[in-house]
């Protein structure tokens, strides 16, 4: 078999595995996951099977950086879209921060997996999933950087100072201090209450309470930028 077919096959069968491991959490939660049920969905051999994913946390490393890296990518699509549209950085913020939620509601296997209950016994391989974990924040953080220096958001903004413990941990594991530090932990105030709705959704805690989750979002969103001087049209 030409090598140009045979890596297209490899490809689309490791797809078809990712695929049904996806179904399967869907219909059993993590506990249904084991690569002996993928393969019999499969009508694969487990050996077969073994031959793209040598272990089940192969595969659940494989599945986490595909959903960090599938989400990051659809936020950045919409950014930049928005860019293409001639949306300012302001604009640019908040479509991005919309794409965080509207990715969570259209893939909620794959949020759940990444940011919900730890999977017994599985320990995530930092060295990998860390750099696909971090692409995400930085479609915010090129975002905000770039506001402010093209003067849309004024630094002045970003003045509470930060608590120490947290400024060393931004120094030690970011390379961040200064006005970027700053930025980066308005950035975190921000994405932590727009991870909490979404979280609160994704878990059906919201709509019970506030009816239209969609107008409840939106709101809590600009109110935030308004808290952080960011005016939106």
């Amino acid at each position: 078999m030409p090598r140009q077919r045979q890596v297209a096959l490899n490809e689309a069968t490791s797809n078809a595995i990712k695929d049904t491991a996806r179904q399967l959490m869907a219909e059993k939660g993590t506990a249904g996951l084991s690569l002996r049920a993928i393969a019999r969905e499969l009508e694969m051999t487990a050996p077969a099977l073994y031959h793209y994913f040598p272990s089940l946390d192969d595969l659940i490393t494989a599945l986490i950086v595909d959903a960090f890296r599938g989400h990051a990518a659809y936020v950045r699509q919409q950014r930049d879209a928005a860019i293409a549209a001639g949306k300012g950085y302001r604009e640019q913020l908040f479509v991005a921060m919309q794409a965080y939620r509207q990715w969570a509601l259209d893939q909620p296997i794959d949020f759940q997996l990444v940011y919900g209950n730890p999977i017994p016994g599985y320990a995530a391989p930092a060295e990998v999933t860390t750099p696909a974990a971090r692409s995400l924040g930085e479609v915010f953080m090129e975002t905000l950087l770039a506001a402010v220096q093209a003067g849309e958001i004024d630094p002045p903004t970003f003045t509470e100072p930060i608590p120490p413990t947290v400024l060393n941990h931004y120094r030690h594991h970011f390379g961040l201090d200064g006005p970027q530090a700053q930025i980066f932990h308005q950035m975190n105030h921000g994405w932590s209450l727009m991870h909490g709705m979404v979280t609160l959704e994704i878990y059906n805690h919201a709509a019970p309470v506030v009816g239209d989750t969609d107008a409840f979002y939106e709101q809590a969103i600009r109110h935030q930028f308004h808290l952080l001087g960011i005016d939106l049209p």
